[in-house]
């Protein structure tokens, strides 16, 4: 009797772990997908596009991937989103991707799945723009309704070439820095704001 209490325990576990291990895997495959379709992934631990690292790679591999360019200045087009890319000297220092109006293409909680928590959290100028900064990465995500979840569509991700001397650049529509908060979690643009006022 104890070895089939044993035995129906073990199959149990055993179930159970595969069912977990499943909806883990189940739950990561369209983030994958998704961020696949937009080229962006992760290159030696930094968050890439198609393979081009700021800092890392060269203009040789922009213009492999790009194709269009201008000067120092790399774009490429597809259906569903716009890409672009600058370099300085021999090597990239900025890439930036931007889904086509329309297209919803990356969320801000698969970015988040990606590239972990974000240092800082900027309430953009209006209540509807909030900016996840990482240490060479700022997204700019369509807070809908005020509200940033993990469904809310991003509007941009910047990748930086940064070295140990440079602080996270902002990338937004004012000439003037808005105060950087800690992460809160997928919470109102107001209170990222309040927060950014020293009001909360």
């Amino acid at each position: 009797m104890i070895r089939f209490v044993l035995l129906t325990v073990g199959l149990f576990l055993i179930f159970l772990v595969a069912g977990i291990g499943a909806q883990v895997y189940a739950s990561t495959q369209p983030a994958i997908e998704t961020l696949t379709s937009a080229n962006l992934a992760l290159c030696g631990g930094k968050l890439c596009f198609d393979g081009i690292t700021p800092g890392v790679s060269g203009t040789q591999e922009a213009r492999a991937i790009f194709g269009q360019g201008e000067g120092s200045n790399y774009y490429l087009t597809t259906d569903s989103f716009v890409g672009s890319a600058i370099s300085f000297g021999p090597t990239v220092m900025e890439v930036t991707v931007r889904p086509k109006p329309g297209t919803n293409l990356v969320n801000a909680g698969q970015m988040v799945r990606l590239l972990g928590l974000p240092m800082t959290v900027i309430a953009g100028s209006t209540y509807d723009t909030i900016i996840l900064q990482y240490t060479g990465v700022s997204i700019e995500v369509a807070a809908t309704d005020g509200q940033l979840s993990p469904h809310s569509p991003v509007r941009s991700v910047d990748m930086f070439a940064v070295s140990a001397a440079m602080d996270v650049p902002y990338v937004g529509d004012s000439e003037a820095a808005p105060p950087e908060v800690a992460w809160k979690g997928f919470a109102s643009w107001s209170l990222y704001h309040r927060i950014g006022l020293g009001l909360d």
